[in-house]
């Protein structure tokens, strides 16, 4: 499923629903759609909070590398978003109220990052396990803002 929907926080809802609605359909469990609700809702905010961009394209799908995973997509065409990093230590001392999306994805994604295409077009990709659950992995920290190929 691609939607290409308006960068406007009132439409959120809308995103979240078609997210649930296509999983649903292809009969994923409650814990993979809830993840995912989770993390469009962060892609988005990201989109609407760091980009000019006017419209974005959600694309929910099935990864075909790993049996019963789904690839969540948000897409934008214009300014480029900030580099695509998690701190590799959590920050310590006066914890801000804000800016923990991507935190939050790194932690429900089994793998995700950013892949640049043609005429400025940018992608945030996330899979999500079977089950909803992130898959153990080791952390890398990210060193720059190098953008991640898309997975297959």
């Amino acid at each position: 499923m691609y939607l290409s929907l308006p960068s406007d926080p009132a439409r959120l809802a809308l995103a979240r629903r078609a997210v649930r609605t296509e999983m649903t359909r292809q009969r994923c469990l409650p814990s993979q759609i809830a993840a995912a609700q989770l993390v469009v809702t962060e892609l988005v905010a990201n989109v609407i909070r760091h980009s000019t961009a006017q419209s974005y394209e959600l694309g929910v799908h099935r990864t075909g590398t790993t049996p019963g995973a789904i690839t969540v997509s948000v897409a934008t065409t214009g300014t480029p978003p900030p580099p695509a990093c998690v701190p590799a230590q959590p920050p310590t001392g006066d914890v801000p109220d804000g800016g923990w999306g991507l935190e939050i994805v790194d932690a429900l994604a089994h793998r995700w990052g950013v892949a640049s295409g043609p005429v400025g077009r940018h992608t945030t990709w996330v899979v999500l396990a079977p089950t909803g659950a992130p898959v153990p992995r080791r952390r890398t920290p990210c060193t720059d803002a190098v953008p991640c190929p898309d997975p297959a």
